[in-house]
């Protein structure tokens, strides 16, 4: 490995909260150390399932949940974060995120900054959506906490541009919402 060869991992959905991320990785990561990039020909979409457990709902019971995914799709582009990570943190992303493939994009991944002021080394990689769990039953919901204060409130951090480009590059969904806090079914997923 090169001396300044790193590890990225592209988050396009609760990953580009800064909250979610020192979760997901257990330390502090500074905002500065987050770079805004696109994925090129890729698009955002409503279509992984995870099963949850909603914590206000006393039956226990488990739903379907729906969350995001990328798919390719030529010509199109995803905006989103590259997160540095340490081998183990990539290793404690690829539980977390059990129901995808860690695909290699490297050479499909920009930074949104100038070369002069920002460039790197290293691997990129973002989580694919396994096609065993990209087929939303019926009763499928979407987290409003998953979408509002994960996904939404981690876009507008990045300002008005990125929004704006985050509803242009995400396609969009007929799942009903269910509001409330939840946990995953899985208890490894629940870094989130």
């Amino acid at each position: 490995m090169l001396k300044d060869h790193k590890i990225y991992v592209f988050g396009y959905g609760s990953l580009m909260n800064p909250g979610s991320i020192q979760k997901t990785v257990s330390r502090e990561v500074p905002r500065e150390t987050l770079i805004t990039a696109v994925l090129h020909d890729y698009v955002r979409k409503w279509d992984l399932v995870e099963l949850i457990r909603f914590v206000d709902d006393r039956s226990d019971s488990v739903v379907p949940a729906v969350f995001l995914d990328v798919v390719k799709q030529s010509g199109r582009e995803v905006n989103g974060i590259l997160l540095a990570l340490s081998e183990e943190e990539l290793r404690k992303m690829d539980e977390r995120e059990k129901n995808y493939n860690r695909v290699n994009v490297s050479s499909l991944a920009e930074p949104i900054v100038s070369p002069d002021v920002f460039s790197y080394v290293g691997d990129v990689f973002t989580y694919v959506g396994k096609d065993a769990h990209t087929h939303p039953p019926p009763d499928a919901c979407v987290p409003s906490y998953y979408e509002e204060a994960l996904v939404l409130a981690g876009v507008r951090e990045w300002g008005a541009a990125f929004e704006t480009q985050y509803h242009q590059t995400t396609l969009p969904h007929n799942f009903p919402r269910r509001s409330g806090r939840y946990v995953f079914a899985e208890p490894r997923q629940s870094r989130r």
